[in-house]
């Protein structure tokens, strides 16, 4: 084996290749009905892959409306329970049972007017 000329130059070449379509070069030496073949699975392919996203991506909308919807119905619950316990407070305190408005109001006996 011989050793190259001092100052010779050397070109390293690495290719790399991912899918179902060979590279160009390669795709070229195959014969039509074989490259028809291959573009044809090739498709399919891509049809599937896009079909598994796309019902992917609408689980996951219809996961988030749901999430939405359930927020949602919480806020209008605890809005309803903090309406009827200002009403009943407001209701009691103006009958006589200001103690029992504070506690339920949430506020201290001594911030009502005492009669």
């Amino acid at each position: 084996m011989s050793m190259p000329p001092i100052g010779a130059q050397f070109a390293l070449v690495q290719q790399h290749h991912i899918g179902p379509i060979p590279p160009a070069e390669q795709f070229k030496k195959y014969p039509p009905e074989a490259q028809r073949i291959i573009l044809e699975m090739a498709r399919e392919e891509q049809k599937r892959r896009n079909d598994r996203l796309d019902s992917g991506q609408q689980a996951e909308i219809v996961d988030m409306r749901s999430e939405w919807e359930q927020k949602g119905r919480v806020q209008h619950y605890g809005l309803l329970i903090a309406l009827a316990g200002l009403t009943s407070a407001t209701f009691l305190g103006f009958n006589g049972d200001q103690v029992a408005a504070a506690v339920i109001g949430g506020s201290k006996q001594t911030d009502l007017p005492m009669e």
